[in-house]
């Protein structure tokens, strides 16, 4: 004869207030931003069902039906950037990273900072100078290769060529990089517009 069979219990919701915010620790909810979990679906098991990091590490999602595919692709930034035009991309900014972004700044004038310096081994960029450098009408600088180093740079860890703004971080699709150039009674700031795609001898005729 057929058994009836009873449904398992759902696991409790997240324990909230009446502004239906989660109590969830920083750190959870930090862990939880980094795995792109959703922290209304965690049971918390700290003092009056507060999420804490435990919570999050251990917590295996649901199964849940597939969302279906959009019918066109969004309108938004290019996966290819077209070379020579300055494209940027805004991400709103959280409360928690706008806290963190305010008590930094503050730090910087209320708390004594220290700096680190490292030697770099140059024999292989003096070499390739020098053998650039030897080519009819072309002399390029060590500057002109930080210059270029820089930009690379930016292009490889794009968290850094960006600008805030508040309520929201502009990610720079593109690479300008200013070079401070020292005048009489004053200093000045030329900007080198998409230095990632500049070759040495191109960024030494700009700057």
């Amino acid at each position: 004869k057929a058994e009836s069979k009873e449904a398992a219990p759902a696991a409790a919701p997240a324990a909230t207030n009446a502004n239906d915010r989660v109590f969830a620790s920083p750190l959870a909810k930090k862990i939880a931003q980094d795995k792109g979990i959703n922290l209304t679906e965690v049971k918390g098991s700290g003092e009056n069902g507060r999420i804490i990091r435990k919570d999050v590490e251990n917590f295996t999602p649901s199964a849940k039906a597939a969302a279906p595919a959009p019918a066109a692709a969004s309108a938004a930034i290019p996966t290819v950037i077209p070379v020579g035009v300055e494209v940027t991309e805004e991400v709103k900014n959280s409360q928690m990273r706008k806290t963190i972004a305010k008590r930094l700044s503050e730090s910087k004038f209320t708390a004594p900072h220290y700096y680190l310096a490292i030697e770099i081994d140059m024999d292989n960029a003096m070499a390739s100078r020098a053998q650039i450098n030897s080519l009819p009408d072309t002399k390029i600088s060590f500057n002109d290769m930080v210059v270029k180093a820089c930009a690379m740079a930016l292009k490889k860890h794009p968290q850094v060529n960006t600008s805030w703004k508040g309520d929201v971080t502009v990610y720079n699709k593109h690479v300008n990089v200013g070079v401070a150039v020292a005048i009489e009674d004053g200093l000045v700031v030329p900007v080198i517009k998409f230095t990632d795609t500049l070759t040495l001898t191109q960024i030494g005729a700009l700057v």
